[in-house]
């Protein structure tokens, strides 16, 4: 017949799971109901939890927004840079409805001699 051998790993889980069992009240097994006013071994303890220190400049994250701080002109200045960016993105140019001239999108040049016609 072949030995079989236990490791390290499955004698540590039977010792742990038999420990659990043991420490479980009322046992599945017994025929007699345990008193109910006997606390539980296995009741969870208080832990104290520790939560992370605010950063240090946790009073000035309102200030971070452009206009709430000293530079008013600030917000102004970066309304414009996304309209600017945005106007690239798109190709295309917020006009008002009553102006007369030609769109600054530059228009692609045709080569000399080439028919404007397609």
């Amino acid at each position: 017949m072949e030995e079989k051998f236990i490791t390290r790993r499955d004698f540590v889980s039977a010792a742990a799971s038999l420990g659990l069992y043991l420490a479980w009240e009322p046992h599945p097994l017994s025929a007699s109901p345990s008193p109910q006013n006997t606390p539980t071994p296995l009741q969870p303890a208080p832990f104290p939890v520790h939560f992370r220190q605010q950063p240090q400049y946790e009073s000035l994250v309102p200030y971070i927004d452009p206009g709430h701080d000293g530079f008013p002109m600030e917000k102004e200045a970066a309304d414009i840079t996304f309209h600017l960016n945005r106007l690239v993105e798109t190709r295309t140019l917020p006009l008002a409805d009553s102006f007369q001239g030609y769109s600054p999108v530059p228009v692609p040049r045709l080569l000399a001699g080439a028919s404007a016609i397609p």
